[in-house]
């Protein structure tokens, strides 16, 4: 390698599935390029200082690596490029709201997080709703919406009457906008479903836990009625008309049936899905608990294995997007969890917490905030020896917020602890949707 270039720190190397090929990806730039085991030594000696110029370097494989950010100028200082992308993402004028109709759930799943509680927004917090809304959207301004619960769909009629609001807002400032829905999908009839993507809704995300005596023991309605039928029916429907993704939670009572259940689905219109997810059960608080949660560490491995199983089934796994620069949206200003009572919290794993609240937004639709809001800002990431260390920081910035501001611990991703299989899984994900991001390195 020249002397005017050195090899990334932010590169991750593994060898594909059939091995075949070696895989690089960059964690910084989101590269992903496969080079035949035949170039392995070309590609060992570009990555290697040297010190020497050469014919090496006006090579097309020394010339993809620059390209994809494997091999950066000497002078250049990966931190402080990663740092300064971070401050522009979250300086990005998007307004980010996860909004609550509703605590009140019409299913009583065991492991929920959430305090059972009664509380429904009313027409006058919907008017401060759009107030709120209308007072942080400007020109150019991106609005996400996600309406979560309880249950949102017990409040259906408002959401919808909410969409219309906000929707005329955004139009009014020249605002892009766009609403999604988290629910348990019990009560997305066709009808429903038909409204509320009319109304603006783009994708969809629901919850199954197991092949169906599995997941109605996990996932059953107030009074114990079984719900696997109806949800799947209800997915089926709207797979045609909009994005769904299926999100799958497991802890150590479900996890020996997630691949029976993906093998039963597999041959159903549910293969369709958007996305599929594998996601460790959190108990209250972001807590875990020992004889049924599992550790990311340990999690790490469940998750790869099970994307590779719901991949080769033909479902599209979900692994976390190469661009992204913020562990979770939280890390934004302006992202806002706003309860039914138009209470202001920053952590779906804390809103429960009374005391958590970051602030409530008032009649005239100004939010104002309180002293715990300092608590998720400055997120200690750069001075973290560890974090300024670690391959994976560009992808994770720092790993949750809840852990690192609030309780003081860290916690990574369970990417990190698995990077080769996570490699893996983006390269077989590319090749299965003809991607054009897994470069040919021949």
């Amino acid at each position: 390698m020249p002397a005017s270039f050195k090899p990334s720190k932010y590169i991750v190397q593994t060898t594909s599935s059939d091995g075949r090929h070696a895989l690089i990806f960059s964690t910084r730039t989101g590269a992903l390029i496969q080079v035949p085991h035949s170039l392995r030594e070309k590609l060992l000696y570009c990555l290697t200082p040297s010190g020497e110029d050469g014919e090496w370097q006006h090579t097309r494989l020394f010339r993809m690596l620059v390209h994809g950010g494997f091999v950066v100028k000497s002078s250049l200082d990966e931190v402080e490029e990663v740092r300064q992308c971070y401050l522009r993402r979250i300086s990005a004028p998007h307004l980010i709201l996860s909004v609550m109709p509703t605590l009140e759930c019409n299913m009583a799943c065991p492991y929920c997080f959430q305090t059972r509680r009664s509380g429904c927004m009313d027409e006058a917090g919907a008017g401060r709703l759009v107030a709120f809304v209308e007072r942080r959207v400007r020109d150019g301004t991106s609005v996400s919406v996600d309406w979560y619960g309880g249950e949102p769909l017990l409040q259906a009629a408002l959401i919808l009457r909410l969409q219309e609001r906000i929707a005329a807002v955004c139009k009014r400032c020249n605002a892009n906008c766009a609403f999604s829905m988290t629910t348990n999908g019990v009560l997305l009839t066709p009808g429903l479903c038909d409204a509320l993507v009319r109304g603006g809704v783009r994708s969809f995300q629901i919850t199954i836990d197991g092949p169906k005596d599995i997941h109605d023991t996990r996932r059953f309605l107030v009074g114990g009625g079984r719900t696997f039928e109806t949800i799947i029916s209800n997915v089926a429907y709207a797979i045609a008309r909009t994005a769904v993704d299926l999100r799958v939670n497991i802890d150590q009572y479900n996890i020996q049936h997630i691949e029976a259940m993906l093998d039963d689905l597999s041959s159903t219109p549910i293969r369709n899905v958007r996305s599929i997810s594998f996601k460790a059960v959190v108990l209250k608080g972001g807590r875990s608990e020992q004889g049924m949660t599992f550790s990311m560490r340990e999690f790490s491995e469940i998750s790869n294995q099970l994307g590779k199983t719901a991949a080769n089934l033909g479902f599209s796994s979900y692994t976390e997007p190469q661009d992204v620069r913020e562990f979770c949206s939280v890390d934004l200003p302006e992202q806002w969890i706003i309860d039914p009572a138009l209470n202001v919290f920053k952590c779906a794993d804390s809103f429960d917490v009374a005391s958590e609240s970051v602030g409530r937004i008032q009649t005239d639709g100004t939010m104002r905030l309180n002293q715990a809001v300092k608590l998720w800002r400055n997120k200690p990431i750069f001075d973290d020896p560890k974090c300024r260390e670690c391959v994976y920081l560009p992808q994770c910035m720092g790993g949750c917020s809840l852990k690192k501001l609030v309780h003081r611990k860290d916690w990574c991703p369970e990417e990190r602890f698995a990077l080769p299989a996570y490699v893996q899984r983006l390269y077989e994900g590319e090749r299965t949707r003809g991607g054009s991001n897994a470069a040919n390195g021949e």
